[in-house]
């Protein structure tokens, strides 16, 4: 399981790179693995966990 503070970092992410897909992705990604490595998890774990939280909103 995925720590919340962990969850609510990424949704602080995504929320705040308002800019184009194509130039948010390397930013996204870069920043979302550090989120995780504070975690002890990994980029993609916290990503799906992320996306199955929204999903069921």
């Amino acid at each position: 399981m995925i720590d919340k503070q962990a969850i609510k970092e990424c949704e602080a992410l995504i929320k705040s790179l308002n800019i184009q897909f194509d130039k948010a992705l390397p930013i996204f990604q870069d920043k979302l693995w550090n989120i995780a490595e504070k975690y002890n998890t990994t980029g993609t774990e916290l990503l799906k966990e992320y996306l199955e939280q929204e999903s069921k909103k």
